[in-house]
C-alpha cells in the first residue's frame, strides 16, 4: 500500500467515525424530542445532515443505534467522572466532584435524561447496565479511598448505590 493509499484509508476512516458520532448526536436529540418509539431512522438521519442509506452503513437498526448510543454515552459520561474523581484525594472532595461532573455532562447532553428514561421502556437492561456499572466504579472508588484512611468506616456498596439513587 502506497502512503496515499494509506492517507486515504485513515481519512475515510476519520470521515466514517465522524458521520457515525453526527448520527449518535442527531439520535440523541430526536430520541430526546420524540421518544424512541415516535423517532424514526428518516427522522435521525435528516437531523444528523446524512442520506438514509448512509445510517445503514453504520448500524444494522434503530434498536442497534440506541443501543451503541446508551453504551457510548455510559463510557463518555464515566470517563468524564473519572477524570474530574482522580483531581481529588477523596471525602466530601470527590463525592462533590462527581456530581459536579454528572451535572456538567447532563448540561452538555440536554437530551440524555430523557433516552434514558426511555432505555427503560425499549430496553431495561440498558438502564440496569447503566447503574450497575457506575455503582461498581463507584464502591471501588469507595473501598480505595477507605482502605487508605479517607473516609470514616462505612459499607461502599451501600453508599454507592446512594450516591447513584441520588443523581436518579
Amino acid at each position: 500500500m502506497t502512503k496515499d493509499e494509506a492517507d486515504g484509508k485513515a481519512t475515510r476512516s476519520t470521515r466514517s467515525e465522524r458521520t457515525r458520532l453526527r448520527i449518535f448526536d442527531a439520535a440523541e436529540k430526536v430520541f430526546g424530542n420524540l421518544g424512541y418509539h415516535g423517532a424514526s431512522i428518516v427522522d435521525i438521519t435528516r437531523a444528523a445532515g446524512v442520506a438514509s442509506g448512509t445510517f445503514y452503513v453504520h448500524f444494522a437498526s434503530k434498536m442497534e443505534l440506541f443501543r451503541q448510543l446508551m453504551q457510548a454515552r455510559r463510557a463518555e459520561l464515566q470517563k468524564f467522572a473519572r477524570e474530574a474523581a482522580y483531581k481529588h484525594d477523596g471525602g466530601r472532595e470527590l463525592v462533590h466532584a462527581g456530581f459536579k461532573a454528572w451535572f456538567d455532562w447532563v448540561a452538555r447532553h440536554p437530551s440524555i435524561l430523557r433516552v434514558m428514561r426511555e432505555a427503560e421502556f425499549v430496553e431495561s437492561s440498558l438502564v440496569e447496565d447503566l447503574y450497575r456499572v457506575h455503582a461498581r466504579e463507584q464502591a471501588e472508588g469507595l473501598r480505595r479511598s477507605l482502605d487508605a484512611g479517607r473516609v470514616d468506616p462505612i459499607d461502599p456498596e451501600v453508599v454507592a448505590w446512594c450516591l447513584v439513587g441520588m443523581v436518579e
